[in-house]
């Protein structure tokens, strides 16, 4: 399953071509529109690693692609930026950096091949991301907190499949000799609105939503998905608080990958307050739960279709819809969680980890 850009007929023919063999990097109140952006392969190299940086005070895209000309950097992953070709694409390059900037505005905006992220970003506050896509990328897009935190987003129309990653991974079969990559949506941040979600595709994990509080997602269609308080958890953090989901598909048949192949499906763990309404999880017959709720989480799942999850989470246990944590901190799910949804082709329900 492959994916394509949200651009219009008309929006393709209004695109004019620049090469960049440096960063652009966007002054105060600049913004881009209407640009094919080439990276090309010699491409300077720098510490810096973005194709675009931009401004504090906040940027504006419209109609925009970048491109990435090569893959010539896979053999360069991971070494130091000074110990990569000098006029070549170095492996830890991303396309749009947004480093505590306030204000995004992005309507229409894809990327394509960026070694590291698709976009990467950090203590972002304010934006309004509409139609984003990725693909051939490390990541689709990363936003971590550092100082600020990430806040106050609406985010409407995002579509990244087949992402590609560093050698000795999981193999693609999008790219004979090459490797499956990582995530395709990471988060976490107060008052963040997801809506219309599609991963596909090679990948890891579709998204990754971890600490923060008041998130919403409505409409994500994905093979794999996780929910995490934090990424590394420490007594007394608050955690991903306020969770409410409407309308989650997933079909482990649209990825490929150790995630879809192995992993747990849903993934809720590390003091995960969440509500699910809607929707549907469908295996593929191979292996991991449906769903696993551990480390402290309170789910409520409700009008859920659940099956085809008859195989193993690690060698020897059975998968099941759901595998509820019950050791310290204890987790918990709606009582009535087996009435409350349906599982068709499915040999398991419920089993408490203790």
């Amino acid at each position: 399953m492959t994916g394509v850009p949200f651009f219009s007929d008309e929006e393709n023919a209004r695109r004019k071509r620049r090469v960049l063999t440096e960063p652009l990097r966007l002054g105060k109140g600049e913004g881009i529109a209407d640009l094919d952006l080439i990276v090309a392969a010699d491409f300077r190299n720098t510490p810096a690693t973005h194709a675009i940086t931009a401004h504090p005070s906040g940027v504006k895209i419209r109609n925009v692609r970048i491109l990435f000309e090569t893959d010539v950097w896979q053999p360069y992953w991971g070494r130091p930026y000074h110990d990569q070709p000098k006029n070549a694409i170095p492996s830890g390059c991303s396309g749009l950096n947004l480093a505590g900037t306030t204000g995004v505005d992005i309507d229409g905006l894809h990327i394509e091949g960026a070694p590291r992220f698709g976009i990467e970003g950090w203590d972002v506050a304010g934006m309004n991301l509409r139609r984003y896509s990725a693909t051939r990328c490390g990541v689709g897009a990363h936003f971590a907190e550092r100082a600020g935190g990430n806040q106050s987003w609406q985010v409407d129309q995002v579509r990244v499949w087949d992402t590609w990653g560093p050698p000795g991974g999981y193999p693609s079969r999008v790219r004979p000799g090459g490797w499956v990559g990582g995530d395709c949506w990471v988060s976490e941040g107060d008052r963040i609105s997801l809506n219309r979600m599609e991963f596909s595709g090679e990948m890891f994990v579709g998204a990754k939503i971890c600490r923060g509080s008041i998130v919403t997602l409505t409409d994500i269609t994905t093979p794999t998905l996780m929910f995490q308080g934090s990424s590394t958890p420490t007594p007394g953090e608050p955690g991903l608080v306020q969770l409410k989901v409407r309308g989650l598909y997933l079909n482990a048949a649209t990825g490929y990958g150790d995630g879809a192949d192995t992993a747990n499906k849903l993934q809720i763990s590390w003091t995960v307050m969440a509500q699910l309404d809607g929707g549907y999880l469908i295996g593929n017959g191979k292996d991991g739960n449906a769903v696993q709720v551990t480390g402290g989480c309170h789910v409520e799942m409700r009008g859920f279709t659940i099956g085809g999850f008859n195989g193993e989470r690690g060698k020897g246990n059975p998968a099941h819809a759901l595998e509820l944590d019950v050791r310290d901190p204890v987790s918990t799910i709606n009582e009535d969680f087996e009435t409350a949804n349906r599982f068709p082709n499915q040999q398991r329900i419920l089993r408490r980890a203790a």
